[in-house]
């Protein structure tokens, strides 16, 4: 088996396994409401090997992972589509870009740099008393 093949064949095993239903699940109905489960998902792999020709022989290795993570429902009732998340924030930077963080943020910063300017003049009144 050549590289090229090794990474052709890793590609294709990926492909079926990875599918637009693993994102969006099977459409569940109660009375007029449908809900869909929607997930994020997440892969990644590496290759690399030698395919050498005069002996005839290959060496390779390959490694890979993936993630499948729930982030809410499409509920669809009367026309109308709303997506419902597991979580309200999901990642940091989501918190990070909320305006109420901002003013956490900078009254830690300013804590951190009084505690600063307090060090380097206890730093210096030491150096004074000892000369």
């Amino acid at each position: 088996m050549s590289f090229q093949n090794f990474i052709d064949t890793l590609l294709d095993k990926m492909k079926t396994t990875i599918k637009t239903d693993s994102i969006v699940g099977d459409p569940i109905t109660v009375g007029d409401i449908t809900i869909l489960p929607v997930a994020k998902v997440t892969f990644g792999f590496g290759a690399g090997g030698e395919d050498l020709e005069k002996s005839k022989g290959f060496g390779g290795g390959s490694g890979g992972g993936a993630t499948i993570m729930p982030i809410g429902f499409l509920v669809i009732k009367n026309g109308e589509v709303n997506l419902v998340p597991i979580r309200e924030k999901e990642t940091l930077f989501d918190k990070l870009i909320d305006p109420d963080s901002y003013d956490k943020l900078e009254k830690v910063f300013d804590k951190l740099k009084d505690k600063v300017k307090k060090e380097i003049k206890k730093t210096k009144t030491k150096e004074q008393e000892e000369k």
